[in-house]
């Protein structure tokens, strides 16, 4: 999960804490995992201790019997769904609001740790790749860069919509508009290789560091020839 990824990468970068200085949970069993899905339980990364939930854990559970210490997120949800193979995140039904047992970290939701580390790094915490096969790269090799321009227009009609709704456009909620521009400028959501290939690279290189890579990747090793100088 790519924000497991950069939650790492901003331990690191932001208090020198490595990956495996800490034990590590997945909260999704290990068949409806990406790292399920990739075979990481056979060659997993080296150093790092990691664990997939059965379907009858669920961090919110473990972390108020205080079997973790932490968690990323929990999202509440309708009914308990502890034991049911076909949910990927699962709720054990453990009351948050008011539990002595729980604790906040972070009562900012995380922004001024998404702020200190762009300030520090100049990279933001991206997720998700739109991929194309090669198959149809190669016969039709105007796709890549023709995708990119249309996801790069659809986010400047969104920027317009998001003017008129500004919680639309900001990363977290509220109105300054000038707050957020005043660290990320006026485009919080850069798209092409010259604006994210430092971010990208930052990836990777976290990758590796984790053990999620076995050798590193180049910008063009990834991208299709005719998107690298977007």
């Amino acid at each position: 999960m790519t924000a497991a990824l950069w939650f790492r990468i901003t331990l690191k970068d932001l208090h020198g804490v490595e990956a495996k200085d800490n034990v590590w949970y997945n909260g999704r069993t290990k068949s409806l995992s990406h790292g399920g899905a990739l075979g990481l339980h056979n060659n997993g990364p080296a150093g790092v201790t990691h664990h997939w939930l059965t379907v009858d854990q669920t961090l919110d559970v473990m972390l108020d019997r205080g079997e973790i210490d932490a968690c990323t997120a929990i999202r509440p949800q309708a009914r308990v769904t502890a034991g049911d193979t076909t949910v990927v995140d699962r709720w054990g039904g453990t009351p948050i609001d008011g539990n002595p047992r729980l604790m906040k970290l972070l009562d900012d939701d995380g922004k001024g740790v998404v702020y200190e580390f762009y300030r520090k790094t100049g990279c933001f915490q991206a997720n998700h790749h739109v991929i194309v096969q090669n198959r149809i790269l190669k016969e039709h090799p105007w796709v890549a860069l023709e995708l990119y321009k249309a996801f790069q227009r659809s986010k400047e009609v969104a920027y317009e919509r998001a003017w008129r709704a500004q919680s639309a456009y900001l990363f977290f909620p509220g109105k300054d508009f000038g707050e957020q521009a005043a660290i990320f400028g006026d485009d919080p959501y850069p798209l092409g290789v010259r604006a994210m290939g430092k971010t990208v690279e930052r990836a990777i290189r976290g990758s590796m560091e984790q053990g999620l890579l076995r050798r590193p990747l180049r910008l063009e090793d990834i991208y299709y020839r005719t998107t690298l100088n977007t």
